[in-house]
């Protein structure tokens, strides 16, 4: 209660100092080169499912989340001067209010549309999905396999990526900040005619700082996009466009540090190598509009069966993280009912010899817009299947019905 309570107050302070405006967005304009922009997110959840992870006496559980509760305030100081913070919580596993911490904290140097500047604390482009807005995600939440890479902990994502999957959980993350790493970013998008555009990111990153030296390295990240029909010219993408846009897209990234840690066998120390390619289209088709997404990844860690993080860290078999995966979700928009229909699949493939650390899940649902990204119900069902029994247990399937409601502006 009292995280809740300290969101609340900042929320209520920003709102007593700030000029009379509408709650349109609510954007401040100062002159002709600066303003202020103000915005908000929330989103609540129940979620019911048979989770046997941990405690297999305890296989149902009935909880109520509030995934995300975040303020955002934004602007520009000149033209090519801009600034972006964001403050927030989101839920914990076990269903209670994490605690209120500065997610986004960056600059843009906008320089050109084809070169800007971000640095800062941010998402690095190691994927589409990583690129992608938890204001607009079609599935409900994003993928879980796109949690086996540095920004999102080397975890699998189950129930619909609020937990970590067991088996294979490195739990590791960079030292930069939980979700965003800090660093900057090169990106550009340009236009080579009306309907072939591009857009191009290299960065390099805090990452993890294992040896706490100088011969610590810095995570590098790139990421280059196609577009055809329509462009997505900013730095985040949406999972659907609800029609208001034509666009297809293919993608791909590669993501790497040395040096994240230490193998405790052979005292080598352990790098650490991220790829992946995806593909996405939103399309006009009869009364509505289809969309599809489809990505693939490979996760690196040298095959290390003995990766230990820190000096006192208990080593883990990397073999069960490490590994290759799929998603594919598609969904199609009515328009005339405001309803979207989706379903996704997705599959992870771990290096380890006894198949632990490999599983698959599929979701299907509807989405219910009241008005589009901005106020909207969403109502999924979602089984995920462990190759091997999950975490000693008897059981490997989890499944978990969930119903959200989404409020962003």
């Amino acid at each position: 209660m009292r995280k809740i309570a300290v969101l609340t107050a900042v929320l209520v302070g920003v709102l007593l100092i700030w000029p009379s405006a509408s709650w349109a967005g609510v954007k401040l304009e100062i002159d002709e080169d600066s303003n202020l922009e103000l915005g908000f997110r929330l989103q609540t959840q129940f979620l019911s499912s048979t989770n046997s992870q941990a405690d297999a006496e305890n296989d149902h559980e009935e909880k109520f989340l509030l995934r995300r509760a975040r303020i955002r305030l934004g602007g520009g100081v000149t033209k090519w001067v801009k600034f972006f913070i964001q403050v927030g919580s989101d839920s914990e596993e076990d269903g209670s209010v994490g605690d209120a911490k500065v997610i986004d904290g960056f600059i843009n140097l906008h320089l050109l549309d084809q070169a800007q500047i971000i640095m800062g604390a941010h998402m690095a482009p190691a994927g589409r999905q990583h690129l992608t807005s938890s204001a607009a995600m079609m599935a409900i939440d994003h993928p879980g396999i796109t949690d086996y890479n540095l920004t999102w902990g080397l975890n699998g994502g189950a129930v619909f990526n609020t937990a970590a999957f067991e088996d294979g959980n490195l739990d590791l993350s960079g030292d930069g900040n939980v979700n965003r790493d800090i660093g900057a970013t090169l990106f550009g998008s340009t236009s080579f005619t009306e309907t072939f555009h591009a857009k191009y990111y290299v960065g390099g990153y805090t990452g993890i700082q294992f040896m706490n030296n100088s011969e610590d390295k810095e995570r590098v990240t790139a990421r280059v996009q196609l577009n055809f029909f329509e462009p997505e010219p900013g730095y985040y993408n949406l999972s659907t466009y609800l029609g208001a846009k034509k666009t297809v897209a293919i993608g791909a990234s590669i993501d790497h540090q040395q040096r994240i840690a230490r193998d405790a066998v052979t005292d080598d120390n352990i790098n650490y190598l991220y790829y992946s390619i995806d593909a996405f289209a939103d399309i006009p088709v009869g009364p509505g509009s289809t969309t599809f997404e489809a990505g693939y990844s490979n996760l690196d860690l040298e095959d290390s069966t003995a990766l230990r993080d820190s000096a006192s860290g208990l080593p883990k078999n990397a073999k069960e993280t490490e590994g290759e995966g799929f998603y594919v979700q598609s969904g199609y928009y009515l328009e005339s009912l405001n309803l979207q229909p989706w379903a996704l699949f997705e599959r992870w493939d771990s290096d380890a010899s006894d198949d632990v650390g490999s599983w698959s899940a599929w979701r299907v649902g509807v989405n219910y817009f009241i008005k589009g990204h901005n106020a909207n119900i969403k109502v999924g069902f979602e089984q995920f299947r462990a190759d091997e029994n999950i975490g000693g247990t008897a059981d490997k399937n989890i499944d978990s019905f969930l119903i959200g409601f989404y409020v962003s502006y």
